[in-house]
């Protein structure tokens, strides 16, 4: 007997498959957009020479600087309101067109600093040191000078309204075309001051040191300068209507005259407020 014939051989397997190609990668997630440093990490950067707006610090508000070391720091467009500078050295620093709204400046050293264009609505300077310092266009609204050493200051076009300069001490100062209405200067020497053209209705200037200073073509209505020194001074076109001169010494004959001119086409200056008059 033949024997049963063998089975065909198993046919070859299937060519394989090229392995998978792996997915695309996607690209890595964009990194989160960077964030300005929070307030108060800023004042680790508190140097000389230090500009702020480069670093990202636009909001120093309520950061305390008290006593830091900070001449020659540029704080332009940066937000300070509120933040404290008490004993701190700022000579020569910059705030041009920065908010220092509610700021405390108490015994900063500020000799030259320039706050041009600044807010310092309701700000403190009580005994700072401000000699050569310029506030050229900035609002001091409610701000308070009291005790300020304040020699050649430039308050230029400043809005002062209701700010306060008892017993500063500003010779030579520049109020030229400031607006001052209702501004306290008492107790405070503002010899060889100018006040050319400034608008200062019912200012204070009472027992304050006037001596050379100029206020022509200034509008002094009701402004108060009882027993202060005006000796010298120059009230030159100067709008005096129902100032108060009673006990000032130092009246020139000019300042007398044109008082009298203010009245005359509203009512007669009583006695009192012409009793010093040389005349």
């Amino acid at each position: 007997r033949r024997p049963p014939p063998l089975p065909p051989p198993p046919s070859p397997p299937p060519p394989a498959l090229p392995p998978p190609s792996p997915p695309p990668l996607s690209p890595p997630p964009s990194p989160p957009p960077s964030l300005p440093p929070p307030p108060h990490s800023c004042s680790t950067f508190a140097r000389e020479q230090v500009e702020w707006a480069n670093l990202g610090c636009i909001n120093l508000q309520k950061v305390d600087f008290s006593g830091a070391m900070l001449a020659g720091a540029s704080f332009i467009d940066v937000n300070t309101s509120k933040a404290i500078f008490e004993g701190a050295m700022l000579q020569g620093a910059t705030f041009e067109r920065t908010c220092c709204s509610g700021t405390r400046f108490r015994q900063a050293q500020l000799r030259s600093a320039n706050f041009k264009d600044s807010d310092a609505n309701l700000a403190d300077f009580t005994d700072a040191f401000l000699e050569e310092a310029s506030f050229h266009r900035a609002l001091v609204v409610h701000a308070t000078f009291e005790a300020a050493q304040m020699a050649k200051i430039k308050m230029t076009e400043v809005n002062a309204n209701s700010c306060s300069f008892v017993r500063a001490e500003m010779i030579e100062a520049n109020f030229r075309r400031a607006h001052l209405a209702r501004a306290t200067f008492a107790d405070a020497d503002l010899t060889k001051a100018t006040f050319a053209l400034a608008v200062a209705p019912r200012a204070n200037f009472r027992r304050a040191m006037l001596l050379e200073a100029d206020f022509q073509g200034a509008d002094l209505r009701g402004s108060i300068f009882q027993e202060a020194d005006l000796s010298g001074a120059n009230f030159r076109g100067a709008l005096l209507y129902e100032s108060d001169v009673l006990f000032a010494r130092g009246l020139s004959a000019a300042y007398c005259l044109n008082f009298i001119q203010s009245h005359s086409s509203r009512s007669s200056p009583t006695r009192a407020s012409t009793s010093n008059c040389p005349f």
